[in-house]
């Protein structure tokens, strides 16, 4: 799984408050780096990654598949797209499914109240319209995900019995989990017990969102390079993050 950076000595007994102080100035210099048209978005990513991880500001826990939703800002507010998630299901099956892959999963703690709600909302309009997905139901989100949304949605659907014509996944025209077994240890695994995520804290959300889609466009880049192009689209999202902020704190 993914490299766990441990939080330093003197954030131990710290106050939550204590701990997003001291980290302000660190990730608000991030979000000032990220403006420019040259900006290294995955290197900025990967600094706010240890600064959120010393200063006590996230966590690397595994989530089994059903309690994880997607943030509906990720993939530059595409958010999910369910057509891809039973292909993605058959084509790892396929190919194998990679733990390391998906050590880059990053995900953000349920806020409390109306935006956590709105974001549940959101997932269940997504994933309750047209049976591609598993439903949600009220409560069943803990995090949202900022990466990897895919190919959570694969492992949900994984866990179903959804249509499916792939003999690879399926018995019967349904999808079989002892099907998938058969496949590989591994991402039956994943899909009764779920992979493990960087998972962010709320209130990182409430007072630094650009950091959320600094992750999110940093994944986005292809081969992990930031490209002139992504980091012009990142200038441009954070010059008008103002007009979401209202909706995300």
């Amino acid at each position: 799984m993914g490299s766990s950076v441990a939080m330093w000595p003197q954030f131990r007994t710290a106050s939550k408050r204590a701990r997003l102080e001291a980290a302000r100035p660190l990730l608000d210099a991030i979000k000032e780096k990220a403006k420019h048209a040259d900006a290294q978005l995955v290197s900025l990513r990967d600094h706010s990654y240890h600064v959120v991880q010393t200063h006590g500001l996230a966590q690397r826990r595994r989530m089994k598949p059903n309690s994880v939703g997607f943030q509906p800002s990720n993939r530059s507010g595409s958010g999910l797209i369910p057509a891809k998630c039973r292909k993605k299901l058959s084509d790892v099956a396929k190919s194998w499914f990679s733990l390391i892959e998906c050590a880059r999963a990053c995900a953000v703690g349920r806020a409390h109240g109306s935006i956590g709600d709105e974001y549940e909302f959101q997932n269940m309009c997504v994933m309750n319209s047209d049976g591609q997905i598993p439903s949600v139901s009220a409560g069943m989100i803990e995090v949202f995900s900022l990466t990897c949304s895919h190919t959570n949605a694969a492992l949900r659907v994984g866990g179903s019995d959804l249509p499916s014509d792939d003999p690879t996944i399926s018995v019967n025209g349904r999808v079989s989990q002892p099907k998938i077994a058969e496949v590989g240890a591994s991402l039956a695994d994943a899909i009764e017990n779920g992979i493990e995520w960087l998972i962010l804290d709320s209130s990182i959300e409430e007072e630094h969102p650009e950091i959320l889609d600094i992750i999110t466009e940093a994944d986005n880049v292809p081969m992990a390079i930031a490209s002139a192009g992504s980091a012009s689209t990142m200038v441009l999202k954070l010059s008008l993050i103002h007009i979401s902020e209202p909706t995300r704190r």
